[in-house]
């Protein structure tokens, strides 16, 4: 049988089993139009699929008209579809409250939904865990004194404060390539402007000195030697320093190593001392 046969049934049925409305204030033009297009509505949610949608209309017809119990029937039906096993219990329970009893096929069917229900949300429930019995050593006298038994010395309770995990971080170790090719470099930056400057002192003494005499060649010699260690200096620290730089720059990403960080707890004894638990590095 199609889904409209079985939609006529059950309002049939709801309204034999529905209270006498006698004393139920009457609904309104407004209302029942509302009622009318939430109940469209959730038929067209259901049909497409949509059953929490559906239950949501369902709902807003059962706040308009809560004398009919047929959305309350509607609205479990959705919400079990949509797998909200708690809340579609709740309505058909509210609905076998409203409806005065349903007998019949109409009672066993939500009968039989409320059996799948529960079933549905023990299954959702986290298990509870076995419980260990502690077995206590019967003394000879028969009984057992549990007032009198007390922890041995020495026994270490749960510490007040424990050190923090040791996670691994991620380390780079110190650059000391790059930084003696850079420290290199430098100092022959520096040998090569003390050779430009020696090289420009002498330039300068053999200019005035005359071009036949002892000083002329000697200074011109020292001014040719200067030059020669400035540019050469110059060069080779400027590549010494950009070495360095590349060096750095292409370091790998390190390694991950053990957290060393100094950390210190307390852990009480039972006798009332304490035991100091150290890690890490200092």
């Amino acid at each position: 049988m199609n889904r409209s046969f079985w939609m006529l049934v059950l309002a049939t049925t709801l309204a034999a089993l529905a209270p006498s409305s006698a004393g139920a204030q009457p609904l309104t033009a407004t209302q029942r139009t509302e009622a009318r297009q939430h109940q469209t509505a959730g038929d067209a949610a259901l049909d497409a699929g949509r059953y929490l949608e559906a239950a949501r209309e369902y709902d807003a017809v059962a706040r308009i008209v809560p004398a009919d119990p047929s959305s309350l029937y509607n609205a479990g039906r959705a919400y079990a579809r949509g797998h909200e096993p708690q809340t579609a219990r709740d309505r058909y329970e509210a609905f076998l409250r409203h409806a005065r009893g349903p007998t019949g096929a109409l009672r066993a069917e939500v009968e039989a939904a409320l059996r799948l229900l529960d079933t549905e949300i023990a299954a959702t429930r986290p298990a509870t865990p076995p419980q260990t019995p502690v077995v206590t050593p019967t003394p000879a006298n028969g009984t057992t004194n549990v007032a009198t038994q007390t922890p041995p010395q020495n026994t270490i309770v749960p510490p007040v404060q424990t050190p923090h995990p040791r996670s691994p971080q991620l380390v780079r170790p110190f650059p000391w390539g790059p930084l003696v090719l850079g420290t290199l470099g430098i100092g022959a930056l520096g040998f090569g402007i003390w050779s430009a400057v020696v090289s420009a002192d002498a330039a300068s003494t053999r200019d005035q000195s005359p071009r036949d005499s002892v000083t002329y060649e000697l200074m011109a010699g020292r001014h040719d030697n200067a030059m020669v260690g400035a540019i050469i200096s110059c060069l080779g620290g400027a590549a010494l320093i950009g070495g360095g730089a590349l060096w750095y720059a292409l370091r790998g990403p390190g390694e991950r190593r053990e957290d060393t960080t100094p950390s210190i707890s307390l852990a009480p004894l039972a006798n009332g001392g304490g035991l100091l638990a150290v890690a890490g590095r200092f």
